[in-house]
């Protein structure tokens, strides 16, 4: 059985990797799973992107709590140093985008685990701005341009 590493270079930017929401609240990495080529994937990487999914019992205890599942989401996801944020919804997922923010242990990281500069992700600003112009469409929900 290959490890996920050559799964990922195997299938390029057709991976997905999703993290899954328990009961408890707590975040569980699944495996790596391959999905249809995106936009997102062919430009930025598989790894760029985590989505993440909500048991039934997350969901329940996050909408009885006063805007409990938007606090849970606006949280971002840590992974290897690396710093998520979400971007979008769909069918009771979240998507998140790899940013450039820094972890306090983004830097111990890099130097412990690559050799190689540590690879750079846009601004979560940038990565909007990419995907959907806010200056060309001011009316729309995400927008605050202007």
């Amino acid at each position: 059985m290959p490890d996920d590493h050559s799964t990922i270079l195997k299938f390029g930017g057709r991976v997905e990797f999703v993290v899954r929401v328990t009961e408890s609240l707590d975040l569980q990495q699944q495996s790596p799973q391959q999905c249809p080529s995106t936009r997102f994937g062919r430009r930025f990487g598989s790894g760029s992107f985590v989505k993440l999914t909500f048991s039934k019992e997350a969901l329940e205890k996050l909408k009885k709590q006063p805007n409990g599942l938007l606090n849970f989401v606006q949280q971002p996801i840590i992974i290897v140093g690396r710093v998520f944020r979400a971007y979008s919804t769909r069918d009771s997922n979240v998507f998140y985008v790899w940013t450039n923010e820094v972890s306090p242990d983004t830097e111990k990281i890099r130097q412990w685990l690559w050799k190689d500069p540590f690879p750079q992700a846009l601004s979560f600003l940038d990565f909007i701005r990419w995907h959907n112009p806010l200056e060309y469409n001011q009316h729309q929900v995400t927008c605050v341009y202007g």
